[in-house]
């Protein structure tokens, strides 16, 4: 939480003690603490760029908007001639820890939606045979910015030595997922008195498909496959929570020090305490 804050206060520190040189005061961090001044400083970095590609529409074409359902742009490039960018916008009638539970558990997600094995099996050319390698960190700048940021991008090096790769991996195409994608989660009271939280949802994705790709295929995509994930989505907020003995409930159960933490900080943040730890 308040990683902006922190690293404001760090360069107060360090410009009040000009006596002490940078790399020392990152070697006094790592070794009472474990803290990693170049990741904070890279991670606060990523998550204002995404920030930013979240709140700012200016480059990108409008491909759909409904005002009761979903929200979509596409911008292709800057980065490449191959790099195509993607946000998708919504208002979920959920609490931000359980739609923030739909991406961390993703290994329930076979249970959640029914037609899964179908949308990542076919899909057009060319696109078919791709798979993504993602990394995400999540940071609390509800005081800063009012939301929860997930930043995401494929990892530098691609799929780490302690892990094991799925079957097929090696004669996939990976898409590259660049730095600057991010997930906005605002937290947002009910639409009336005793009605569900709501969450407001903004989702930049930024990738390099390695290849040019005909500009049907991606209104195919965005207008088929999107409106399509939408629905998924919206089921399961609509199933997956009012049963305690659901998977996703049990998850979020079991996971107190991360679920439980992120519902007292939302509910600090809507009753206007965004600072209460």
């Amino acid at each position: 939480a308040y990683l902006s804050r922190a690293l404001q206060h760090l360069d107060e520190f360090a410009a009040a003690h000009p006596e002490l040189p940078a790399a020392a005061l990152s070697q006094r961090l790592k070794a009472a603490h474990g803290i990693d001044l170049g990741v904070l400083r890279a991670r606060a970095e990523l998550v204002t760029r995404g920030l930013r590609e979240c709140e700012d529409d200016e480059g990108w074409r409008l491909v759909q908007d409904d005002p009761n359902g979903l929200r979509l742009l596409y911008r292709q490039g800057p980065q490449t001639a191959t790099t195509h960018c993607f946000k998708a916008g919504c208002v979920l009638e959920c609490e931000l820890h359980e739609l923030l539970s739909m991406a961390r558990e993703f290994d329930l997600i076979s249970s959640l939606v029914e037609l899964l094995v179908y949308a990542s099996v076919w899909l057009p050319w060319p696109f078919a045979e791709r798979d993504v390698l993602i990394q995400a960190v999540g940071i609390d700048v509800l005081a800063e910015d009012g939301s929860l940021a997930i930043s995401f991008s494929s990892p530098e090096g691609g799929l780490p030595s302690d892990v094991a790769a799925p079957a097929g991996y090696a004669a996939r195409t990976h898409v590259e997922i660049l730095p600057g994608s991010c997930m906005r989660l605002e937290p947002l009271p009910p639409k009336e008195a005793g009605g569900r939280p709501r969450t407001k949802v903004v989702v930049v994705t930024m990738l390099d498909s390695g290849q040019w790709v005909p500009e049907a295929i991606i209104t195919f995509v965005l207008m088929v496959f999107a409106p399509f994930f939408f629905s998924a989505v919206t089921k399961v907020v609509n199933t997956s929570f009012l049963d305690p003995s659901a998977p996703l409930m049990q998850r979020i159960g079991e996971r107190p020090e991360l679920y439980g933490e992120m519902l007292q900080r939302v509910a600090h943040f809507l009753e206007g305490h965004p600072d209460a730890p």
